[in-house]
């Protein structure tokens, strides 16, 4: 929003003539009006104006007007706080959350330890919180209200495994609610048959491809290597050349072992929790010069996550954070000649099924073939 001088053409005595226009923009087009010469004078200007001193006014203008909108915004963004930290307040009183997150999420659920489960909780708690604003409604009340829940999910575009994620927390909630203030609670069903199915469509519509992602390779990842921060290119190449979870590099618990005088990292498998911890850990040799790099990044702790936005503006909108370990069978096909058959268990397969349904090509298991005898990579 703001007023402009446009430059007409000179007049006889050589003088640039002018008009004054009034730009306004909104939230799809821009639109530009002339200002009426019956206007100028409560505006502060005068046809007998020079051009030079039009255009000071206009920008004195301009600038008042910027003032004024940007003042405008920041009210009713305040005003929408405001109401929002009103209605927080009703269902999350002052410091509920925070009894909430430290005597449920982190001591009940997570046994006292602010570990990877913990941080996830904590998302998701971030995400009941909004919902609960918006569905302004007393927890002993979701029960009866859960279809407007599953609206939320829907009209969101999340998954069915998103919203089971949201709701256990939201039932998590709803209890410790209840029972700090003597009510009773009646815990929100998982989404299932029509309810999940419209779920399932929204999200699908706007992710035909679901969540499965491209694979990466090495020449794609090496390209981009100039475009992404240093520590976002090594995140992406632990994950390609040691097949690595996402989950595994962000709970990072490793160990380094020698057998046949090639080193062999230990990778501990936090999703197995219904193994014994001794049996968690799955073993990757490394074969060639770039797994040995990843040790080194590695141990050197130089590596972070990067955010989704980073990886589809530089990769590409078909690669998740899975992407490299989506490439590593092909990538130890392709430079070490290793065949599907024994590269699957060091991804932490049980069966090769698992390898065939989501990709497309001990420590004992990973030794079960003479390594010795493999051509390193250059």
């Amino acid at each position: 929003m703001g007023y402009t001088i446009r430059k007409r053409y000179l007049n006889q005595k050589g003088e640039i003539i002018w008009r004054l226009l009034f730009t306004q923009e909104t939230t799809t087009k821009r639109i530009e009006r002339h200002v009426r010469i019956e206007e100028y004078a409560n505006l502060g200007f005068s046809p007998s104006m020079t051009f030079d001193e039009a255009k000071a006014v206009a920008k004195q203008l301009s600038s008042i007007a910027k003032i004024n909108q940007d003042e405008a915004r920041r009210n009713k963004i305040q005003a929408k706080l405001d109401e929002l930290n009103r209605i927080e307040c009703a269902w999350i009183p002052d410091n509920m959350s925070t009894k909430f997150v430290e005597e449920i999420l982190k001591n009940r659920v997570c046994w006292g330890e602010e570990n990877g489960n913990f941080k996830q909780l904590n998302f998701y708690w971030n995400t009941a919180r909004k919902l609960i604003i918006k569905l302004n409604k007393c927890p002993s009340t979701w029960f009866d209200n859960r279809n407007s829940i599953y609206a939320v999910f829907k009209n969101n575009k999340w998954s069915v495994s998103y919203a089971h994620k949201v709701i256990r927390v939201l039932n998590l909630y709803g209890k410790f609610y209840a029972k700090t203030f003597n009510k009773f609670y009646e815990e929100i069903p998982k989404p299932t048959g029509e309810a999940a199915a419209k779920i399932h469509e929204s999200f699908y519509n706007k992710n035909p491809r679901g969540l499965t992602s491209k694979e990466l390779t090495w020449a794609k990842l090496t390209k981009c290597k100039t475009s992404l921060s240093e520590k976002n290119f090594n995140w992406l190449h632990l994950s390609l050349w040691l097949g690595l979870r996402p989950s595994e590099i962000t709970n990072l618990k490793y160990k380094v072992e020698t057998q046949n005088k090639i080193k062999v990292l230990a990778i501990y498998q936090h999703k197995l929790v219904r193994l014994a911890p001794e049996q968690r850990w799955k073993f990757i040799p490394l074969l060639c010069t770039q797994q040995l790099q990843a040790l080194k990044i590695i141990e050197e702790q130089n590596y972070s996550q990067p955010l989704l936005k980073i990886m589809h503006k530089y990769l590409g909108e078909e690669y998740s954070l899975r992407a490299g370990r989506k490439g590593f069978v092909n990538l130890m096909w392709d430079e070490l000649k290793i065949p599907k058959h024994i590269s699957f268990r060091w991804l932490g397969h049980k069966t090769m099924r698992t390898t065939d349904n989501h990709y497309t090509q001990g420590m004992q298991q990973a030794l079960e073939f003479d390594i010795t005898k493999l051509k390193r990579a250059s």
